[in-house]
């Protein structure tokens, strides 16, 4: 079964919303994602070596989702190949899984004329780098909107360094 497989079954189960400390097992060789280079040419963010500085980008990527910075945005997510998901789920219901981020520009746009807003309420972010190379993370917000049935609180985890490679969050309730 492959990785894209399994994520897929485990956002289908509702594992995606376990706290990260939750461990997922692989039975398959996983690449591990390359350290982002300090001063690389067109890098959107420096080199993160520390957590600190993978909560400053998923902060940033509240603040540019929140002001529909299109261009901000396309920065702060992973390219192919290690972009790896970017999940939304109402309940039972999936409003968006992209496993290919050239779906995330439209849903953002789409986001943003709705009226959509995000309010960080926590962060937590892992001290040490993950199996994958990124800093796990997990979040509670609050989001609000012109579309009633978007509105509510979620939660969700990711990975990140210095760009977002993973990102999931449902709705609480």
């Amino acid at each position: 079964m492959s990785l894209r497989s399994h994520v897929a079954a485990a956002i289908l189960l509702g594992a995606v919303l376990q706290p990260p400390a939750a461990a997922v097992v692989v039975h398959e060789p996983v690449r591990a994602k390359p350290l982002c280079p300090a001063g690389r040419p067109g890098a959107p963010v420096a080199s993160t070596t520390r957590a600190e500085d993978a909560a400053r980008v998923v902060r940033d990527f509240v603040a540019a989702y929140n002001g529909g910075d299109a261009d901000r945005l396309d920065e702060l997510f992973s390219r192919e190949p290690d972009f790896e998901w970017y999940t939304v789920s109402r309940g039972a219901r999936q409003e968006v899984t992209a496993f290919d981020r050239e779906r995330l520009h439209p849903y953002f746009a789409r986001r943003h004329r709705a009226g959509d807003r995000l309010r960080l309420l926590d962060l937590d972010v892992r001290e040490e780098r993950g199996w994958h190379g990124g800093f796990d993370f997990s979040f509670r917000l609050v989001r609000s909107s012109g579309q009633r049935s978007a509105e509510g609180r979620y939660h969700g985890k990711g990975a990140a360094d210095c760009t977002i490679f993973v990102w999931s969050m449902g709705r609480e309730g």
